[in-house]
């Protein structure tokens, strides 16, 4: 049997450090993808869109949240207390996100959209 030299057990450690650097890549892609995909993300996504368009909105404005969404199914959307909660693919929203204006909001459902009137 040959022996490897110092050179040969250089290379084989360069080619296992390198694997190993290329798995843990992978992982932590793989988690950051699972993540970005997730519903808790959209649902948050939705929300903070929701609220930033309540708090620009004048009154007599209105605006059309599809149920058959980009970030998935809405099942509900509701407002209290100064805050907008949004229920995306049968996740219900626990924390919603919260805005501020001075008018009254008022959410209302057709077949297809949730419609949010803001009042004066």
């Amino acid at each position: 049997m040959r022996r490897v030299g110092k050179r040969g057990e250089l290379q084989q450690q360069y080619a296992v450090e390198l694997i190993l650097a290329v798995l843990i890549v992978i992982l932590f892609v793989g988690a950051a993808y699972q993540k970005a995909d997730d519903r808790n993300v959209k649902q948050q996504v939705l929300e903070k869109q929701m609220a930033l368009l309540i708090e620009s909105a004048s009154p007599g404005m209105k605006f059309y949240i599809s149920k058959v969404n980009y970030n998935g199914y809405v099942s509900n959307v509701k407002i209290e207390n100064g805050r907008v909660y949004v229920d995306v693919d049968g996740l219900p929203s626990i924390i919603g996100y919260s805005f501020f204006t001075r008018y009254l909001v008022d959410v209302s459902s057709d077949e297809k959209n949730f419609i949010v009137e803001v009042k004066g």
